[in-house]
């Protein structure tokens, strides 16, 4: 992370100079399973994991982006952990409402990227209203 950051920041500063939004989603929960097929019960708990264990570290990247969007305007940043594990969840689970929502241990499928669409939207100030986007 030491690397990254100011290359991010750099990069941010660049795209500012152009009048460009920069959108950087932050890390989803973090899994421990090998395999997504190792999920076999529609409540995903064989693969859920405690929200606490993986919560520091991930708050660690959030709170280190948050420092670079106060010096940069046009850096807005996805919650992909929040959304996905909210923190009201003792629990992270790999899907909601039976749907899988990772494509592997730490990827989306499009499933869980379709939930982050409204978000995502409203971040870069673009309308959004469920099945339209403009």
């Amino acid at each position: 992370m030491d690397k990254w950051l100011p290359t991010l920041s750099d990069f941010v500063n660049n795209m500012e100079k152009q009048g460009l939004i920069v959108v950087v989603a932050g890390p989803p929960p973090l899994y421990q399973f090998p395999d997504i097929r190792a999920c076999r019960d529609q409540s995903f708990n064989s693969c859920s994991i405690p929200r606490q264990d993986i919560a520091p570290v991930i708050d660690d990247i959030y709170g280190a982006l948050h420092i670079i969007a106060k010096s940069h305007k046009n850096l807005k940043i996805l919650n992909v952990f929040e959304q996905l594990c909210p923190s009201q969840q003792n629990r992270c689970y790999p899907g909601i409402d039976r749907h899988m929502t990772m494509r592997d241990r730490d990827h989306l499928n499009v499933y869980g990227s379709e939930l982050l669409e409204q978000t995502f939207m409203e971040l870069v100030s673009l309308k959004f209203t469920n099945n339209q986007k403009n």
